[in-house]
This record gives C-alpha cells, sequence and structure tokens, in this order.
C-alpha cells in the first residue's frame, strides 16, 4: 500500500490520472494532459506545418524534401510518458516473455516505457500535418472573411485542434527499457529516465493487457443523501451502498462461475417464486380477461390465451431503496429495521467503498470479466482517490487499516501482487500508515516564468538506520495530528503559549502569510531538531521559534559540574540549553555568539532544494543596551510594558506579570524579576490564554521581535515567484 500526499495542488490526482490513462483508459487523453513545459513546441510546430506549401489533396506528395524525421522527433519527445518496472521471479517468466530484453537477462527487473504518440510514423505525421493544415487555412479564410478580424476561429494551434480532433491522442506506443541503465532519482528527487535508443523496437498494442489489471475508485465529490435529490422520490432512489450491492449480486448470481450448489438453490428459488407470482397475476386478471373475451377477442385465427410470465433477475430485486436494510432492535416481539438511507452517510460510504474493493478482487481473481480458464494478472493496481471526502474520522482509520487486507487475502501466495494507491489530504489517513508508505508530493518552486512542476519524495529511507528517530518522528505526527504532510511551511514552536498566540499574531499583522497553509508543531527546543531529516527531505520551508535558554556552569556540592539557568547576559560566560541551536543550526553553544549573528546568519538553505530555507527564531534584545529574554513569556513582557500598564488588577499568571511591571522602574531589574518568576510554578498555558482574553484589536500589543522578524523571513519565503519580482522592481524604480 502507498498513500500519497501533499499540498494542495502539488500532483497527486494528475498522477492517478496518469496511471488510469496509461494502463486502462488509453483512449481519453486530451492535450491538456500533455505538460505545458511543451506545450510551445507543439505550437511551433503547428505554425511550421501551417506554413509548408500546399496541395489540394492528401494523396498528392505532401513536400517530401522537409525534415519530417526532426519534425517526429520533437512531437513523440514531448509527449508524456510512463515507465513502469516490473519485479519477475522465476514462475512468472511466461507471462512477460514479451519483455525479456536479452537472451543473457535471468530474473529481476523488466521495464517497458508507454508513451502518447499521436504519429508513429513519417506517413502518419505527414497526415496529421496536412490535416491541421487545411484546418488552419479554413480558419484564416473564415478570420480574413470578419470586418474586424479579431474573432479567433478553431483552431488557433495544434493544441486547439486536438481538443476536437482527438483521434491521434488514442495512440499508446510500447517500448522495452534496460534494466542495466536505470538512473536513481537526483537529490531533489526529480526522474532521470534513461533515453530511448533510435532502434529501440516499437509495439503498438497494450503489451501489459495480460500482466497489469487497474481500477479506479474516483473522489466522491458528488455524494449527498437520498434528500439532496428532494423526498418525493426517496423511496424509488438506492443508495450508493445499495448499487454497489446490486452489482456484485448480479456478477455473483447471474454470470460468474460461483459455487455450483449455491448458484443451482438460488435459481430454483427464484423459479419457484416466479411461478408462485405467475398464477398469482393471473387470478388476480381472470375477470379482466373474461371480460376482454367478450369483445370479440381473441377470434379464431388470434392467440387464444394469455399467459402473464414474470422474469426476476437475482441483482434486481435489491434494486430499490428499502432493499437493504439495517437492524436496531431484534429482540423477541419487537423488530426494527430502517432503511439504508437511515444509516450515517459515513457509515454508508465505508460500506460502499468496501463492497467496491471487494468487486475489484472478485473481477481480478475471476469475475464476470473474465473469460473461462483464463489465469487471473498477476499485478493489481488499486487507486482511490480521497476517500475521506465522505468519511469521518474514524470511518477514514478503519477504511485505510483494512482495505488492503481486503484486496490481497486471496491472494497471499505470493503469486499475485496488489498493490493499492491512495491519494488523500486527511492526516488521518497518512497517520494511520508507516512513514516508509508514504509518497510525498513537492512543489517544485519555479522562477518567475516557468512551469511550476513537482517531485514525488520517498519517506522510508530519511532517517537512516536511526529508528529511534524515525519511531519518535511517526509517533509525534500521529499524536498531534500534525497536517505537516499537506502544509507550504512549517512552524516549530517551543511550548503551549507560543502555539496559542503565534497564530494570532500572524493572523493580525501577515495578511498574506495568514492565506498560506501553515502547520505550526509544537515540539520543544529539546526534540525540533529530531525532525530535521523530515523537513530537509520534505523540502518544506521551517522556522523554528524557539528559546535561548541560557546557562552558567557551576559545580555542585557534590564536587559535580552543572548548568544554573540565568538571565541572558553576553558579558558572561553562558551557554544555551538547547538541543535545535547547538545540533541543527546555527550549531552554536556560546550565548554571546549566538546574540551576535545577523539575521542572515540565522537562515540556511535545505540542501537539494534551491530557493527553500530554514531559520532559527530565539530572543534577541529588542534595542541597544537593553535586557534580553530567555523564554516566550519574559521577551513578551520585555516588550508590551505599556500593556501590562493598563491592565486592571487580576489573578494568575497575567497578574503576576502585570506587578512586576509595575513594581520595576530599571528594565534590568523588571528583566531579572521576571527569570525569578517563570523559574517558579508559573503556568505558562493559562498565562496565554488569559492574553488571548485581554488581547482586543487595538491593544497596544507588539509580537516580540525575534518572532516578527521570523515570520518577515516566512512571508518573504512563500511569496509568490510574481510578486518577488514586483517587489525588486519597485525598489529599483525607488532607488
Amino acid at each position: 500500500m502507498t498513500v500519497l500526499v501533499g499540498a494542495n495542488n502539488s500532483g497527486k490526482t494528475a498522477a492517478l490520472s496518469a496511471l488510469r490513462l496509461f494502463l486502462r483508459d488509453r483512449k481519453e487523453f486530451n492535450p491538456y494532459d500533455i505538460g505545458a513545459e511543451n506545450w510551445s513546441t507543439l505550437q511551433e510546430l503547428g505554425e511550421t506545418w501551417a506554413a509548408l506549401p500546399g496541395v489540394q489533396k492528401e494523396s498528392e506528395s505532401f513536400v517530401e524534401a522537409f525534415p519530417w524525421q526532426e519534425q517526429l522527433n520533437a512531437l513523440n519527445d514531448s509527449m508524456p510518458f510512463v515507465d513502469v518496472w516490473l519485479d519477475v521471479r522465476p514462475g512468472s517468466f511466461h507471462v512477460v516473455a514479451h519483455l525479456i530484453p536479452s537472451l543473457g537477462w535471468t530474473e529481476g527487473l523488466l521495464g517497458v516505457r508507454l508513451r502518447l504518440e499521436p504519429a508513429e510514423d513519417i506517413s502518419a505525421l505527414q497526415r496529421l500535418a496536412w490535416s491541421f493544415r487545411q484546418a488552419r487555412l479554413l480558419a484564416q479564410a473564415a478570420t480574413e472573411q470578419e470586418e474586424t478580424a479579431q474573432h479567433r476561429v478553431w483552431p488557433t494551434d495544434l493544441l486547439d485542434y486536438w481538443l476536437r480532433q482527438a483521434e491521434p491522442l488514442g495512440t499508446i506506443a510500447a517500448y522495452k527499457l534496460d534494466p542495466e541503465k536505470i538512473v536513481p532519482p537526483d537529490q531533489r528527487q526529480r526522474a532521470r529516465p534513461q533515453a530511448l535508443p533510435t532502434s529501440a523496437a516499437r509495439f503498438s498494442e497494450n503489451v501489459l493487457a495480460n500482466v497489469v489489471r487497474l481500477d479506479l475508485i474516483p473522489a466522491q465529490r458528488g455524494l449527498g443523501t437520498i434528500e439532496s435529490g428532494g423526498r418525493s422520490d426517496r423511496a424509488a432512489v438506492p443508495g450508493l451502498f445499495s448499487r454497489q450491492l446490486v452489482q456484485l449480486a448480479e456478477r455473483r448470481f447471474d454470470r460468474a462461475p460461483y459455487d455450483q450448489d449455491a448458484q443451482q438453490a438460488m435459481h430454483a428459488a427464484i423459479a419457484s417464486a416466479q411461478a408462485r407470482l405467475d398464477q398469482a397475476i393471473a387470478d388476480a386478471l381472470k375477470d379482466v380477461t373474461a371480460n376482454v373475451r367478450i369483445l370479440g377477442y381473441p377470434g379464431l385465427h388470434d392467440p387464444q390465451e394469455l399467459v402473464f410470465r414474470s422474469r426476476v433477475r437475482a441483482g434486481e430485486l435489491l434494486n430499490h431503496s428499502t432493499a437493504v436494510q439495517y437492524s436496531v432492535d431484534e429482540s423477541p416481539g419487537r423488530v426494527i429495521q430502517l432503511p439504508e438511507h437511515g444509516i450515517g452517510l459515513g457509515y454508508q460510504n465505508l460500506q460502499a467503498l468496501t463492497y467496491k474493493l471487494y468487486s475489484f478482487r472478485e473481477e481480478r481473481l475471476g469475475g464476470a470479466s473474465a473469460e473461462p480458464d483464463t489465469m487471473p494478472v498477476p499485478v493489481h493496481i488499486v487507486l482511490v482517490e480521497e476517500p475521506e471526502a465522505h468519511l469521518h474520522v474514524q470511518a477514514q482509520r478503519v477504511f485505510v487499516t483494512r482495505a488492503y487486507k481486503l484486496l490481497s487475502q486471496d491472494a497471499s501466495d505470493g503469486q499475485f501482487s496488489t498493490q493499492l494507491m491512495i491519494s488523500t489530504h486527511s492526516s488521518h489517513v497518512a497517520h494511520a500508515v508507516p512513514l516508509a508508505k508514504l509518497r510525498y508530493f513537492r512543489r517544485a518552486a519555479p522562477e518567475c516564468g516557468t512551469v511550476p512542476s513537482s517531485a514525488v519524495v520517498p519517506l522510508n529511507d530519511m532517517f537512516g538506520g536511526d529508528e529511534e528517530t524515525q519511531r519518535f518522528a511517526e509517533r509525534y505526527l500521529r499524536v498531534q495530528h500534525s497536517d505537516l504532510l499537506f502544509a507550504d511551511a512549517a512552524i516549530f514552536v517551543e511550548g503551549t503559549a507560543e502555539r496559542l498566540l503565534v497564530p494570532q499574531f500572524v493572523e493580525r499583522d501577515w495578511g498574506e502569510l495568514s492565506k498560506r497553509y501553515i502547520s505550526y508543531l509544537e515540539v520543544g527546543g529539546s526534540h525540533a531538531h529530531r525532525l530535521r531529516p523530515l523537513i530537509e527531505r520534505l523540502g518544506l520551508p521551517a522556522l523554528v521559534i524557539t528559546d535561548l535558554d541560557p546557562a552558567e556552569e557551576a559545580v555542585g556540592s557534590d564536587s559535580k559540574v552543572k548548568f544554573i539557568r540565568k538571565p541572558a547576559d553576553p558579558t558572561r560566560s553562558q551557554v544555551t540549553m538547547n538541543p535545535t541551536l547547538t545540533a541543527w543550526h546555527p550549531a552554536e553553544r556560546s550565548v554571546s555568539q549566538l546574540l551576535a549573528l545577523t539575521p542572515e546568519e540565522m537562515e540556511a538553505q535545505i540542501a537539494g532544494w534551491p530557493g527553500v530555507g530554514f531559520r532559527v527564531a530565539y530572543q534577541v534584545p529588542s534595542g541597544a543596551n537593553q535586557p534580553c529574554g530567555t523564554s516566550f513569556e519574559d521577551a513578551f513582557v520585555l516588550e508590551n510594558e505599556s500593556f501590562f500598564l493598563q491592565l486592571k488588577k487580576g489573578v494568575g499568571p497575567v497578574e503576576k506579570m502585570r506587578l512586576a511591571v509595575k513594581r520595576c522602574n530599571d528594565r534590568a531589574a523588571l528583566s531579572n524579576k521576571l527569570h525569578q518568576i517563570l523559574g517558579k510554578r508559573f503556568d505558562k498555558g493559562q498565562f496565554a490564554l488569559d492574553l488571548l482574553t485581554k488581547m482586543q484589536a487595538d491593544a497596544p500589543v507588539v509580537c516580540p521581535r525575534y518572532i516578527a522578524d521570523g515570520l518577515k523571513w516566512l512571508d518573504a519565503q512563500l511569496a509568490p515567484p510574481s510578486i518577488a519580482r514586483v517587489d525588486s522592481e519597485a525598489s529599483r524604480s525607488a532607488a
């Protein structure tokens, strides 16, 4: 099982569509399935064909002295393709004999490239060029006749031509690949497919027809309750669950070669019921048929008797809205059964998806669509798009943990391979499986004027052999229900106060940043560095808001060296106790060195992802000769003295801070007092909650400087290239 995760519009649905088109629905390609980076090449080809000297008939010579082979290569090189690799072991060679690349191959990988090819040879290319040219000539003539000549008549270019004449886009060519020439993806997980030799043999048929079967459950975006169609026709419309059950019943009872005894018993029961039904109808209509005879019908040469024969199929018996019911209470003398639509929508959809998967399995292993004595295909790929669309949280977890078992339980002997691929935006689905089963779709940050693209990042080996760190990451993401795998950026925060208040500052002060999908992770400075491999593998911009945590070395009564936490003082020999600052970035232990770093030195580039950065934000003085906080709470108070002075007398943590501000006229003394308060029993969570209730829209509250600097950096990281370019040009103009 593989689960596809990633931010919105990162390519998950496109990946499923590509597999569907190449492996099953080959006749459904359209021009928009061609990569946008190749559109300009195709448009240039069309313009070249439109400018060729013309002939009147397709059968006439069509510019033979023309580089058609180069044109054919340019056309096919612009087409999408997919490389399929099969791991073949002894016992399966007969299925893939036509794919074996050489007599030296023994076992292991076999590769096939499936490529969309609108023209298989030069003759086909010339026919395509001639047809397009004729359509363009008609369009140009129609445009010239327009008085204003402003209307663009079809086709404007080759892509526009294919929107109406899509027949050339229904041809897939297959080529063998060389297992010895496999090259792994680069550091940014961009594929590096092998080049096809000029002598590569072309297969026009579907070479994987008897090797791979693909089934798809698309996103259920149009589902709804039966009431959505109006209450007047409720009784006539079966639900989604019923429809799946009817389809399964029709295959099992009417066509599929299942247990003969059970099938004979079913048909005998139907025949008996049908005979009684026919007789009951005849008895009920006896007086009607007798009265008809009074009118002289039937006559001597007419059929003499009307015979009622009903035809009943097993599947049709379930094809109404009350055929499938569920029991509420079946105690003696008290039977309560409600129709399917009385079940919760999430449960209905869970049952429907389950029966759909069951149908896929039966068809693959020899159901209604299989010919007699036909072996099942060895590889079964099932694609499920966004199962969470209409499943509540509990149903999502049940589905993702049991779906693969349902698909593969009859193929556990190793002869058949089942691959379930699920795309999702749900953290509940993503966290139900190990990280090794996730494929992260990473949107590459394009430069201005380039086409956006994505890379598919595996998450199975990012921690190397550090199993402890991998277990921590998996458990943390699962327990926190983190949406990190679907975010545009991540903000790590130190504790509860930051987790509650930083989003408030973002919403109030950073309008553009508040529109981004930000994942907030409360992980603390002691553990944030353990998620470093995950952040670097995802290539996700990250801001770590953490604490300076200064301490001084001291010798205890037991003669052992200890570190005592102290207020920050760059003039003293202090070190930070924060592992994020020492083990991740800036990999510095000295407090004086940390306070001397520039904002640029607090940043770092994530290896392998150009333009994607990482930054730490820890407490810094608000100005020259000003005290420096050691945690969020004292930094907040030091920069918001006026806010605390205007507060009324109260109780709790905020009151402690208010009194400290009121009684300390010297900022250095205030810093020491705050450090003392935080060193005792201080409820930071309650402090944050109290602040939320007291912070008004017009309250004189400022975001601590170190956090504001970090948010400013993240806002610039996530700005679209076009915006960044406009800002840069505006700055140059002003200069």
